[in-house]
Order: structure tokens, then sequence, then C-alpha cells
């Protein structure tokens, strides 16, 4: 069977061995210290994953709860308080809206 993983630098000489389904990946990446200078900025420690996981989470759970109250909003007014608003009648509205779902798929 012929090599299926090629060596394509002289700093990972060990990257892979024989063929692609022997080769471990993580070990040889964390050995041939070739890709260790750009993942340093990854190496974080639980305290500031949970952080993160924090923040993500509530920047999630607040474009969520924002667009679907856009969402709901607009077409509300826009059917209760039709002679009131009407800039809501507007087609800048409706690229308000189509935002606001966009932005509710890419949040969930």
């Amino acid at each position: 069977m012929a090599n299926v993983c090629e060596v394509h630098y002289d700093d990972a000489k060990n990257f892979c061995e024989s063929t692609y389904t022997s080769c471990d990946w993580i070990s040889s990446l964390n050995q041939s210290q070739l890709f260790n200078e750009p993942f340093k900025v990854l190496n974080f420690r639980c305290l500031t994953k949970k952080c993160i996981l924090w923040v993500i989470f509530l920047i999630s759970s607040l474009g969520i709860g924002i667009n679907l109250l856009t969402l709901t909003a607009i077409p509300y007014v826009r059917w209760r308080y039709k002679t009131e608003f009407s800039i809501l009648q507007s087609p800048p509205v409706l690229l308000v809206l189509h935002l606001s779902f966009c932005n509710l798929l890419y949040c969930s």
C-alpha cells in the first residue's frame, strides 16, 4: 500500500509514518513544534474557557431574544397601528425584518 500521508516540512518528518489511517495527528503536531506557535493562543485555562462559554451563551441569548422581539414587534405595530406609524410601510422595514431573521438564524 502506498504512503498516503506526505511530509511537506523538514520539522514534521515524523508527522506521518506509514499510512493515513495510522497517523496520530495530535501527538505528531505536538512533537513537530511546527504548529505550536499559532496554537499557544488556544491554550486556555479552565476558568478562561468557562468565562468564554458564558460570554458566548450571553451573546447568543441576547441575540435570540432581541431578534425575536424585533420580528414580533414590527409586524404587530405595523398591523395594529397602521395609520400612526406609516414609516413602517416603507421597504427598508422589510430589510430590517430580513436582517433580524438572518441574525436570529446565525445566533441559534
